[in-house]
């Protein structure tokens, strides 16, 4: 399904970005920790990117984490209850995870809009920046959520469906 190849290409995009990410808040951190420490002096920069790093980092790797199955749930109420419930536990589930999300998109850009003027002090952008992390990694979830609800109507194992029976066992 096209669906999923967009999802394994959108998971593969991520690690990237992520990984880019933590090397940079890495080399951020250990370069603020040198100057500080044993040369005496910092870098504004130093301070406040990390931060702002970190923030993105989370909501991508949120996105990141949905793409691979590895948020956590609790399936055991959804189990109990036969394989049809389930599967309509499962569709209800992501139908109020659309619902969250697009809650998260508005109102994240509506926070963002609110810091538009609040320069940080030593990085070239606004402080709304930061809060579009919020629209941007829900934004990147979407197409997860409308993945596996297609694959919970049609009955197919998700991406954590096949995390969970492993390698061997996976679809």
């Amino acid at each position: 399904m096209v669906m999923d190849r967009v999802t394994r290409a959108l998971g593969w995009g991520l690690e990237w970005v992520l990984a880019v990410q933590v090397g940079l808040m890495f080399a951020t951190v250990f370069s603020l920790v040198i100057a500080r420490y044993i040369l005496g002096f910092s870098f504004a920069w130093t301070e406040e990117l990390p931060p702002f790093l970190f923030v993105w980092t989370v909501y991508l790797g949120a996105a990141s984490a949905l793409v691979e199955g590895r948020h956590i749930s609790v399936e055991f109420v959804q189990r109990a209850f036969g394989r049809r419930v389930e599967r309509a536990l499962q569709c209800i589930v992501d139908l109020l995870m659309l619902a969250f999300l697009l809650f998260c998109v508005v109102v994240g850009w509506q926070f963002s809009q609110l810091f538009a003027y609040y320069a940080y002090t030593a990085l070239p952008f606004s402080r709304s920046w930061l809060f579009v992390s919020v629209p941007v990694g829900a934004l990147l979830m979407v197409p997860v959520v409308l993945s596996n609800l297609a694959s919970h109507l049609r009955g197919v194992p998700t991406a954590k469906r096949e995390a969970a029976a492993g390698p061997e066992q996976s679809v």
